[in-house]
């Protein structure tokens, strides 16, 4: 049997966590965190801000990557880094990697450097739209920090 297991974090610095969401297809069923049984299907419990859900049991590894892209939509697959002979797969949520906001900031600072200071919204929103295209070429996103990403340039353009 493969189980499919969610974990999130919920804690107080999304931000600092912006990657840490994580879907795996395990060998074997999580457990609730007060109980300690076994967790099928539904929340088992939150412990040092990580929330964790059961989302099934599957006879084939097919059937609990349906299972994943049905609940998830696209997901990236990602190193077993632990090596965990349990643990079959894991996937992130999403195509691309989010950045964080500190990220977003550098970009912004290092991007809003190629207007000039009468950039109009219709010249910051262009590029937004080429950065958000490198970033995905290079793996990660911008998408969440598009709105604070214009905010930095826009402040970057009346101190020049």
């Amino acid at each position: 049997m493969f189980y499919v297991i969610e974990r999130n974090y919920v804690g107080p610095n999304p931000d600092r966590y912006c990657d840490f969401d994580f879907i795996v297809i395990s060998k074997v069923p999580t457990f609730k965190n007060m109980s300690k049984e076994d967790c099928i299907e539904g929340w088992c419990g939150t412990t040092s801000d990580v929330s964790i859900t059961a989302h099934g049991q599957y006879e084939t590894v097919e059937k609990a990557l349906e299972t994943i892209q049905q609940k998830f939509g696209e997901v990236r697959e990602v190193e077993n880094e632990e090596q965990n002979p349990d643990i079959v797969a894991i996937f992130k949520p999403g195509k691309f990697a989010p950045i964080t906001k500190e990220f977003a900031s550098d970009l912004a600072y290092d991007w809003g450097k190629e207007l000039n200071k009468g950039a109009t919204d219709k010249e910051i929103d262009n590029l937004i739209t080429e950065m958000e295209e490198w970033a995905q070429g290079e793996g990660f996103t911008v998408s969440g920090h598009k709105k604070y990403i214009k905010e930095e340039i826009e402040e970057l353009l009346k101190e020049n």
